[in-house]
């Protein structure tokens, strides 16, 4: 009985590790931001607790990487400013990810802000 309660415990505390350590993982969120000069503008903000280095890559429907850069910090917020023709043309997907690690988000950017 009292291996099962030990056993019980343990398990428990690897859950609450595992949680933790989901909640450190950056948070990536994609919103549509207005225009500037006619050209519609995303505003990308991450929340990276562990500050961990990060690799933002733009990328069409093809796969074609239309931007990359490598961002450093706690709270991160970028903007991107797209052509009409771009985003017409293809869906435009963000991509976070630890850098030299897998993938931690991939947003599809939304255009419905654009058919208005």
């Amino acid at each position: 009985m009292r291996n099962l309660i030990i056993a019980l415990i343990l398990s428990s505390f690897s859950v609450m590790a595992v949680a933790a350590e989901k909640n450190n993982q950056p948070q990536v969120q994609v919103q549509f931001a207005g225009y500037k000069n006619s050209e519609p503008v995303y505003k990308v903000s991450i929340k990276n607790p562990e500050n961990v280095k990060l690799n933002i890559v733009i990328r069409d429907a093809d796969g074609v990487v239309l931007h990359e850069e490598l961002v450093e910090g706690t709270n991160i917020v970028k903007s991107y400013r797209f052509t009409g023709e771009d985003l017409k043309a293809s869906d435009l997907v963000i991509e976070v990810s630890r850098y030299a690690d897998p993938l931690v988000s991939r947003i599809k950017l939304d255009k419905s802000p654009l058919n208005k």
